[in-house]
């Protein structure tokens, strides 16, 4: 059986059925390293690469390598980690998400009422804050469009003055930064930066 079937199988069948429903998912960096693990581990049984433990030649870039030359897609890392496999799917739910009305119970449930800021938990468990979906994809969406400026609303002070100028029509901030914003929403400027 050749290896770029095997391949086609392991990410047609493995792979999707992995991934099925994880989009909603936020998981920890140790989750999102075992996605990898996975995969690399998939790749290494169907190339017949040992680990680097026994050969240090066999890095997890030259398995992505390999795997890319088998399928023919050349030298280049075309083959992405499931990792970042799975970030891309949760930027599209995001922009189904905000693409919805804003009396849809899925938009009310991961936004606030009239903005596109992330739900604000007052009483919260002792201890560290668990990594929120809605806001660290968001961010991913933010690094991705802007890499030198910082998404940071998960301060309450910044919080608020973001909620001041985006349900303030008047504010000078919003309509230099709005680009025909003569009776729109306030939300499409914000709409328009996160949109993946």
């Amino acid at each position: 059986m050749p290896t770029k079937w095997k391949i086609q199988v392991f990410n047609a069948v493995c792979v999707s059925k992995l991934l099925c429903g994880l989009e909603a998912l936020q998981p920890t960096e140790a989750a999102a390293s075992k996605l990898d693990t996975f995969q690399l581990k998939g790749f290494r049984k169907i190339l017949k690469m040992s680990t680097t433990y026994i050969n240090r030649a066999n890095t997890n870039h030259e398995v992505y390598r390999r795997a890319n030359l088998e399928m023919g897609l050349g030298a280049k890392e075309i083959i992405p980690p499931l990792s970042g496999v799975l970030q891309e799917k949760q930027r599209k739910v995001l922009g189904h998400i905000i693409r919805r009305p804003r009396d849809h119970p899925q938009h009310q449930a991961t936004f606030a009422t009239r903005n596109l800021l992330p739900q604000h938990v007052e009483h919260r468990r002792v201890g560290r804050p668990r990594a929120a979906w809605t806001y660290e994809t968001m961010k991913d969406c933010w690094r991705r469009k802007f890499h030198n400026i910082p998404f940071q609303i998960q301060n309450r002070e910044h919080r608020e003055h973001i909620e001041t100028w985006v349900l303030n029509r008047e504010d000078p901030f919003l309509n230099r930064c709005c680009s025909g914003s003569n009776g729109s929403h306030p939300d499409l400027w914000f709409e328009k930066k996160l949109a993946c």
